[in-house]
């Protein structure tokens, strides 16, 4: 099975690639082509050719953050690159360096969230501010901190409930969320 996966993941890959190196897409793109790229790479656990395209994003967020028109756009690219980083060190149970990162993308969602004007960025900023409390609820778990792990589940349900209550995201999202506190409640012997 894993070769099936490995063979159709490289034309994906080496499409990508060719798309990122073309002159006429935004930085913008770029960046949202190399995060595709470092998740590809994931997906088939090349978690060191992953990380390269997540730094070149990043790197790439952080110039279209400096500069003047596009920091809330920026930002957010920012937050998805600290995210994806962080998710691949959850993966390889880097734990440590997976919450520095969650935290990192938390602190510029937060940021935005607390001082933007633009509804989008606002909801983009809540998007991924749910996953980062799911993924941190799952470090927790695993460490066995469950009550830490409750709370960031919690935080992550929350946000979940209005996001599909304003129609952004569909329904059965919030599946995983009820599954996780359902799970922590287990564990913490509380049925």
């Amino acid at each position: 099975m894993f070769y099936t996966v490995l063979f159709s993941q490289k034309p994906k890959i080496d499409s990508l690639i060719n798309v990122s190196s073309k002159n006429s897409i935004s930085d913008s793109a770029k960046v949202r082509v190399f995060l595709k790229i470092g998740q590809a790479y994931q997906n088939i656990n090349k978690n060191d050719s992953a990380l390269i395209w997540f730094n070149k994003a990043e790197k790439t967020a952080k110039k279209i953050s400096n500069s003047k028109n596009k920091y809330a756009e920026g930002s957010i690219l920012s937050a998805s690159c600290y995210y994806s980083k962080g998710f691949l060190q959850y993966q390889s149970l880097d734990f440590l360096s997976a919450e520095e990162n969650y935290n990192k993308s938390l602190r510029i969602t937060n940021h935005l969230i607390k001082y933007s004007e633009h509804q989008n960025i606002i909801t983009e900023a809540q998007k991924i501010n749910k996953d980062i409390y799911s993924g941190i609820g799952n470090i927790y778990i695993d460490k066995g901190y469950y009550s830490v792990a409750l709370k960031n589940f919690i935080k992550a349900q929350k946000l979940t409930d209005t996001l599909i209550k304003n129609g952004i995201i569909p329904e059965n999202e919030a599946a995983a969320q009820y599954f996780h506190l359902g799970l922590i409640h287990y564990y913490l012997k509380k049925l």
